[in-house]
């Protein structure tokens, strides 16, 4: 993964399906590249419940660093 400075808008030979695949091209490192658009591969549907799984699991991962706090501070106090 990586950042982009540019994006150019696709050209004509772009002129079917792909056109609802891609925001456009962008150059990396001398190469272009294609920039895919994540609605052109899922559903409004698949992405909620992409976005859901995603925070679901940002919240587990913060409640088990709690609970490492939790039992590193218990065997401090110990």
């Amino acid at each position: 993964m990586t950042s982009m400075t540019r994006l150019q808008a696709l050209p004509l030979a772009f002129c079917h399906e792909e056109r609802e695949w891609y925001r456009g091209l962008t150059a990396l490192d001398q190469t272009v590249v294609p920039v895919v658009k994540p609605d052109g591969f899922l559903t409004p549907e698949e992405l909620f419940l992409l976005d859901a799984s995603l925070s679901q699991e940002a919240d587990a991962k913060r409640a088990a660093e709690r609970v490492a706090e939790d039992e590193q501070d218990a065997s401090i106090t110990q």
